[in-house]
């Protein structure tokens, strides 16, 4: 693999059942990157990562992080790739700093002085119970337990779901503070788009275990774009544009959202036969949108 990635997956697959969850999945997170996979509920977001990690077997295709094959190297890649899942399983019996210390003990990089300021930067006491810990609390212990170790990978699982403003602020700047900053690579999945779109600079959107879009989001803001028509009559009821995205009209205008090279695009809409075409520039968060709106 490329030095330059962090993950590559060729023809990834894997089924529950006679239902493939992932199908034909090639994935490539650059190196330095925070990338963000976004799909609505079920489209096998979870299924991806757990692959990655080897906690699943793949029915089909290669998987490479970095470096290693998590199926006949999983020691290698453990050690390397920290991950904050989705259901936040951790031992609620325990104080919080006999769990650091339980897992200090299998992570040979664990940095001592930085899991103690990220418990106290999360306001973690170091007697209390993980299983009195709220909701927000046991994901920031989660985060500490992914980051104390200083991994080169870093699998956010839907990280922030259920969580209030102040704690997912919080947990999006210490990741950012604590982590991509040195250069670490992020690949974290979400449905909720406006959460991550001043956190990541690629983008993937998954759709029922195929990957529709993919690329960085700078690329993504060059070709999509918002069109506004105007016709001389009311706005056709279908338009055939290549790359359309989304579509609504209201009365003599149409207002669509697409994908594709500009000259491509207005050729295609100067076909329509309208009065007038505008364009307009997206921000980076109304590009997350335009591009997983009508899929999450």
């Amino acid at each position: 693999m490329s030095r330059d990635l962090a993950v590559r997956t060729r023809g990834l697959g894997y089924r529950y059942g006679r239902t493939w969850t992932v199908e034909g999945l090639d994935l490539e997170v650059p190196a330095g990157a925070v990338y963000g996979l976004l799909g609505r509920n079920g489209a096998g977001k979870s299924t991806v990562l757990r692959l990655l990690l080897g906690l699943l077997r793949r029915h089909a295709g290669d998987v490479e992080v970095l470096g290693f094959d998590p199926r006949k190297s999983p020691v290698e890649v453990k050690a390397r790739v920290g991950y904050v899942a989705e259901t936040l399983d951790l031992y609620d019996w325990m104080r919080v700093e006999e769990l650091l210390g339980f897992v200090a003990t299998y992570r040979p990089g664990w940095d001592e002085v930085l899991a103690e300021r990220l418990r106290s930067r999360f306001g973690l006491a170091a007697d209390a119970r993980v299983g009195a810990l709220s909701k927000g609390q046991r994901a920031m212990a989660a985060l500490l337990l992914a980051l104390a170790f200083r991994p080169a990978l870093l699998l956010l699982d839907e990280p922030t779901a259920g969580l209030d403003v102040t704690a997912r602020k919080l947990f999006y700047e210490t990741v950012l503070g604590e982590y991509q900053a040195d250069g670490g690579t992020i690949l974290i999945t979400s449905h909720q788009v406006h959460e991550i779109a001043g956190l990541v600079d690629h983008v993937g959107v998954l759709q029922a275990g195929r990957l529709e879009i993919s690329g960085s989001l700078d690329e993504q803001q060059r070709t999509v774009r918002r069109w506004r028509l105007l016709f001389p009559g009311a706005a056709p009821a279908r338009l055939a544009v290549p790359g359309l995205l989304q579509c609504g009209r209201t009365g003599r205008e149409a207002v669509l959202l697409v994908r594709g090279e500009e000259a491509v695009v207005r050729a295609a809409l100067q076909e329509q036969r309208p009065d007038a075409i505008e364009m307009e520039e997206l921000g980076p968060e109304e590009v997350l949108e335009a591009l997983a709106g009508e899929r999450l």
